[in-house]
């Protein structure tokens, strides 16, 4: 079954409006379009000015109460990492942040975490690698 996994939407509502029909061209199966599951981003937990403006506290306690992690089917999904909102891991991610990444993916009970940390934080990819990966999902 594929599932359309939405991230960082940003209060763009003319790109979310292009998802109904790029989910249905991708076959993705319809059966629980109607079932969403949230987590909660960096910008939910602490929106900036602009943010705070369109809001109101009820909405803003909303946001700030989704969970920062959502399982589903034996999937992962959050924002950044199961831990930490905001972590940006690339090449020069210094070792003992990368190690509190792993230990926290570690800890948050996806079965697959210690696989997904030796695969992809432990020894990453190489663009090269993570390209062809991507374009081998898409290609089905």
């Amino acid at each position: 079954m594929k599932v359309a996994a939405l991230y960082d939407v940003h209060a763009m509502p003319w790109a979310l409006a292009a998802v109904p029909d790029d989910v249905a061209a991708e076959g993705v199966d319809g059966t629980r379009s109607i079932e969403a599951h949230l987590v909660r981003g960096n910008g939910d937990r602490k929106p900036g000015e602009w943010g705070l403006g369109l809001v109101d506290p009820g909405m803003l306690a909303w946001l700030e109460a989704l969970p920062m992690t959502v399982s589903l089917d034996g999937v992962l999904y959050c924002h950044s990492t199961p831990a930490d909102d905001e972590l940006l891991v690339t090449e020069a991610t210094p070792d003992d942040v990368l190690e509190a990444a792993v230990a926290a993916l570690r800890a948050s009970g996806w079965p697959q975490a210690g696989e997904f940390a030796r695969e992809n934080l432990l020894a990453a990819p190489t663009r090269e690698e993570a390209v062809a990966h991507f374009e081998q999902l898409r290609a089905g």
